[in-house]
């Protein structure tokens, strides 16, 4: 495996724009960065990577973290905000150790170390994509996004401009699940934007990235086998809105094949 130094990684983010004061949303798929040089093992190696982003935004800055917990729905399971695995992987878990604010979706939590943890984490509304959700809320903050390995389209705000736009290949649905904080149950009904799992489509990855490249609101870096990309994530927003506003079925290699007894589609 390819190796990269701390050095590298922390004046790729510097060049790319992160600063001093930013909120941003950490994206990461970090293997394949590759394997970062004098580390020894992956505490380590999560341990590094988070303070160095923390030391260029300093202490008026905020990182969050999409701590989802998918298996609350599959196994059928409560969710409590202090104690409930994240399923996002292993670097959401280790965030997880850290002083957070972590949002009460039983399914869709986000998690902030920061100034700004509490505001975007806290009060939040039932729907894990919509109105005051994190996302929402991470937006009039200016927050950043920054995918470490993986492509930016698959930052979660591909899916909030989705919801906003009503593309029809996914629908809200209510989650009843038992929400536990500081040992109280919170009587409220959770709602996640889901796509239809009987349809069959995915997202034309490399034509969106090449278009968030030519319109200058994507800046990127590759190393090893992946990207350090950075954009503003009001901006994409708008982008994804602006794809879909001419086109709902934009962001998708082909059009799902609707069952008009179905789905809402004509």
């Amino acid at each position: 495996m390819k190796s990269y130094s701390i050095t590298k990684f922390k004046k790729t983010l510097i060049n790319l724009g992160l600063k001093s004061n930013d909120n941003v949303l950490l994206v990461p798929e970090l293997f394949r960065l590759g394997k970062l040089e004098d580390v020894n093992n992956v505490e380590e190696y999560y341990s590094t990577i988070l303070n160095t982003i923390s030391k260029i935004i300093g202490p008026k800055g905020t990182i969050f973290v999409n701590t989802y917990t998918f298996d609350r729905s599959r196994l059928n399971k409560d969710f409590v905000n202090e104690t409930s695995v994240s399923t996002a992987g292993a670097f959401s878990n280790y965030f997880l150790k850290k002083r957070i604010v972590r949002s009460n979706h039983p399914l869709f939590s986000v998690s902030g170390l920061g100034k700004n943890a509490k505001t975007v984490c806290s009060n939040n509304s039932s729907h894990n994509f919509g109105y005051l959700s994190p996302y929402y809320k991470m937006m009039s903050l200016n927050t950043k996004i920054l995918c470490l390995g993986i492509e930016m389209i698959r930052n979660p705000f591909s899916h909030v401009a989705e919801y906003f736009m009503g593309v029809p290949y996914c629908y809200n649905k209510i989650f009843k699940k038992k929400v536990i904080k500081n040992n109280k149950v919170i009587n409220k009904k959770f709602v996640s934007f889901v796509k239809y799992l009987n349809l069959k489509f995915d997202w034309d990855v490399k034509k969106l990235e090449k278009l968030l490249i030519k319109k200058k609101i994507l800046k990127y870096k590759k190393i090893n086998s992946g990207n350090i990309s950075i954009c503003h994530s009001a901006k994409y927003f708008d982008f994804i809105c602006g794809i879909l506003s001419k086109d709902i079925h934009g962001l998708l290699k082909k059009k799902p094949n609707y069952n008009l007894n179905r789905y809402p589609y004509v």
